[in-house]
């Protein structure tokens, strides 16, 4: 990563499709893993090539993996949960949003596709030097290694 050798962040955006599971997760995992190695350099983003919401059953399963979340009361459509993992006092908010939102950065960022549809959709697959189609099974094997 040329950004932290250059002392810059390196900003990476997790994009699926509805930005409703996968990559919201992938974000908190990287949040959480960045924090944990002390990679303070690297921040974490997610967003869709559309915005459904964020889906209950995911932010269940983060629970299950000990983060703490909360949901809001206000937008029924698409609450925002905020979400913090156990070692780290700090929060962020998670709600469905498209990767073009205000609250994604707009330029310098790897954006990191977590499903093939959001690959093949999305105008930022066709900037091949940004980006790179990560599939559930391939980040697995990854943890798995870790391991």
């Amino acid at each position: 990563m040329a950004q932290m050798a250059n002392h810059k962040k390196a900003v990476l955006l997790f994009i699926c499709t509805h930005n409703s599971r996968r990559s919201q997760m992938e974000q908190a995992w990287g949040m959480t893993a960045a924090e944990y190695y002390g990679l303070y350099s690297v921040v974490f983003f997610s967003g869709g090539s559309e915005a459904i919401a964020f889906n209950p059953r995911a932010a269940e399963v983060l629970k299950l993996a000990d983060f703490n979340y909360s949901k809001s009361e206000g937008n029924l459509k698409n609450p925002n949960y905020l979400v913090s993992n156990k070692r780290d006092a700090s929060a962020w908010i998670m709600y469905a949003k498209k990767y073009r939102d205000n609250q994604n950065p707009q330029s310098e960022f790897a954006g990191i596709m977590v499903c093939p549809e959001a690959d093949k959709s999305s105008p930022m697959a066709q900037r091949k030097e940004y980006h790179c189609l990560m599939t559930t099974i391939n980040i697995m094997t990854i943890r798995l290694q870790k391991s």
